[in-house]
């Protein structure tokens, strides 16, 4: 669900391919956010390839800076302009709906807050944001790493940026050999050589259908949790909201079912035993 990089400060910018392939597996925009002159600049709203890539292109030359990339899978708060990341940190909606807006702190997420309050227009992570984050002492770094890592459990992953170009992250990252930090390995494959990881592509409601003709069933509420690699892992599954189930199917992907209903079935993953072999 998501992926982020982190290119800090004096790394070299992600490669074209890595950074187009994370966007066909996360194809619900895109946003980007830098430090310049004292500020986090966040420019975000990208909801096509080029505009994402037009954005990319005018990165170039600042090695100096530290750049974080973000591209959505929609999960809370449906796919909008205004709620791709990053986001400044602050309680204004307003500012966190902006496509182009400097801040003191900008943040970016890639995973569920399921224990926060749904809305329809905002996701988990701007009501993060606007009522949790923003009140924070954002200066004691110390505080926001303890904060965040206690907020994100299971695969969640978030990132700090600071106008100094320092940053704070949470959650497991993978780094490459040119040292720059991804949320998880996405970035890696292509879409259609993906394993049977947690949150690349949510179907289309035609394959959800073919899905449901093929051993579309429950999951006992209780068994499920996340690896640290994304994976899902059938252990405890206290995260789901009320009337929410996990479904599976005969290819062993995962669903979300709301009040029993098939149709709703919303795409987060896939079920493995405690080895990452499929059940």
């Amino acid at each position: 669900m998501c992926i982020i990089c982190i290119k800090p400060a004096g790394r070299p910018l992600p490669d074209h391919d890595d950074l187009e392939r994370s966007w066909e597996a996360n194809p619900d925009g895109a946003g980007i956010m830098y430090n310049e002159a004292g500020k986090v600049h966040v420019k975000k709203g990208l909801m096509t390839k080029e505009a994402f890539f037009d954005a990319y292109d005018k990165l170039r030359g600042r090695a100096n800076q530290t750049i974080v990339f973000h591209f959505r899978i929609a999960t809370h708060g449906g796919v909008s302009r205004e709620m791709t990341h990053p986001f400044p940190v602050t309680s204004d909606p307003a500012l966190l709906k902006s496509a182009n807006v400097r801040a003191r702190y900008g943040f970016a997420h890639n995973g569920i807050f399921s224990d926060l309050p749904k809305e329809p227009d905002f996701s988990d992570s701007a009501i993060l944001v606007r009522d949790y984050l923003s009140m924070a002492p954002m200066d004691n770094r110390k505080f926001v790493s303890y904060f965040l890592s206690r907020a994100c459990y299971g695969y969640s992953k978030t990132v700090v940026l600071y106008a100094d170009g320092g940053f704070v992250e949470s959650g497991s990252w993978e780094r490459d050999d040119a040292g720059r930090l991804w949320s998880n390995n996405g970035y890696k494959y292509a879409a259609d050589l993906r394993p049977g990881w947690a949150g690349f592509r949510r179907p289309s409601k035609t394959t959800q259908t073919v899905f449901a003709t093929s051993g579309m069933r429950k999951l006992p509420k209780g068994k499920t949790a996340f690896g640290d690699d994304g994976t899902i892992y059938i252990q405890d599954g206290s995260w789901l909201g009320e009337g929410e189930d996990f479904y599976t199917d005969d290819d062993s992907a995962l669903y979300i079912v709301r009040s029993g209903d098939i149709d709703s079935a919303e795409f987060v993953g896939y079920v493995t035993d405690s080895y990452g072999d499929p059940l």
